[in-house]
């Protein structure tokens, strides 16, 4: 009940101030207390979402900030700067809990500046973020969404070509998750133009990777040095999608967002936003489609798509072309965005745990005030780990 309460409350707010064409009376307020109720119910929610388990029990074996040695870091099952701030909370309140509100602080209040910083339509933005990443952001990818967050603040270092700035914080991000390696790659792709010898290019490159895999494995494991990194990408290479997968990955990755970004440039009052990571987007969807597993890295550039999708239904809500209809093409956008994850949370669980289904994992909503157990949540998480 209480995501849906959530999404009525973004859902009104974002007609308020957002589409409607009235004043913006109170408008920080609301701002301010969505952000405190979106960090209140990840930071005090209790066992919600798979990989939270995985970090419960790997919070009881991080010693504390006056016991840990550099071989605790080395050594680690998690990367160093992980390993360290949650060393820290644990030596503040040795609690999970503790960190969970730690945690849901920064990745909102980070992901709530951005916001505000690149969009007047604050609460659309806000709509799409909690539709479509609040939950994985929060329960389950924790160290990544870290990392995704410190590429937030290094953007406008991208944007100006701060490069010593920029890629300090790239570095900081890859101490939190390896998969913030790509952010190493971004400046050199982002000098790249969208036009058509480069559209053919990542063409090219999807017919490469998807019949030659095992040559692309090997240029991976030849660059890379470092035996753990090395390790993960051929394991994200290694998740090779099937012709369905393939299928759900072309319209998930290049025709919705492909669709979405021609409407946005066809508009006559499209203000055209973070281009610098047009190719960067397109060349690293190119990529997920043959190996799964490298679709992680488009997690990323998540909250720049949330922004630009939101900017673009609102420019698309005030073309006198659509005044007629302006309510319904929004809802249509808006529903044919979302469907494919409406799909992926009512996906039958069943052959794991009777009666489930995966949005089983987070639904429904226990906190730590009532601490309610849920035995079937937990089998479910581990039996669909073990599954994949």
């Amino acid at each position: 009940m209480i995501y849906f309460i959530i999404l009525l409350l973004l859902s009104a707010l974002a007609v308020r101030y957002d589409f409607s064409f009235g004043g913006k009376a109170h408008e920080s307020f609301w701002y301010g207390f969505v952000l405190c109720v979106l960090i209140a119910v990840s930071g005090l929610r209790y066992k919600v979402g798979g990989d939270t388990f995985a970090y419960m029990e790997s919070f009881k074996e991080i010693p504390f900030i006056w016991q840990i040695k550099s071989s605790n870091i080395a050594q680690a099952q998690f990367e160093p700067l992980w390993t360290i701030l949650v060393s820290i909370s644990k030596s503040i309140v040795n609690d999970f809990v503790f960190f969970q509100i730690l945690h849901a602080v920064f990745i909102n209040a980070v992901i709530f500046r951005f916001i505000k910083k690149n969009t007047t339509y604050r609460f659309t933005s806000v709509l799409v973020y909690y539709l479509f990443f609040y939950i994985d952001f929060n329960t389950e990818v924790m160290r990544e969404s870290l990392s995704v967050c410190v590429f937030l603040l290094a953007y406008p270092h991208l944007k100006s070509r701060n490069w010593l700035k920029y890629y300090l914080y790239a570095a900081v991000a890859f101490l939190f998750h390896g998969s913030a390696i790509v952010l190493f790659l971004i400046p050199f792709l982002s000098n790249i133009k969208l036009k058509a010898v480069t559209a053919l290019s990542l063409i090219g490159l999807f017919l490469v990777i998807t019949f030659i895999p095992d040559a692309v494995k090997g240029i991976i494991h030849v660059f890379i040095f470092d035996e753990r990194i090395s390790t993960r990408f051929i394991r994200y290479a290694g998740v090779s999608a099937n012709d369905n997968g393939m299928i759900a990955g072309v319209f998930l990755h290049v025709l919705a967002p492909a669709f979405i970004f021609f409407v946005g440039k066809k508009l006559p009052n499209h203000k055209p936003i973070f281009k610098e990571l047009y190719f960067p987007y397109w060349f690293l969807a190119a990529i997920s489609i043959s190996f799964a597993g490298f679709g992680r890295f488009l997690d990323y550039l998540v909250p720049f798509m949330a922004v630009y999708f939101a900017n673009m239904l609102n420019e698309v809500y005030r073309n006198p072309k659509f005044a007629s209809c302006r309510r319904i093409v929004v809802v249509f956008f808006m529903f044919f965005a979302f469907l494919p994850k409406v799909m992926y949370y009512f996906k039958d669980k069943s052959n794991i745990v009777r009666g489930t289904r995966r949005y089983s994992i987070y639904y429904p909503y226990h906190s730590i005030f009532d601490k309610q157990e849920n035995y079937k949540r937990e089998e479910l998480y581990y039996g669909m780990f073990d599954e994949n």
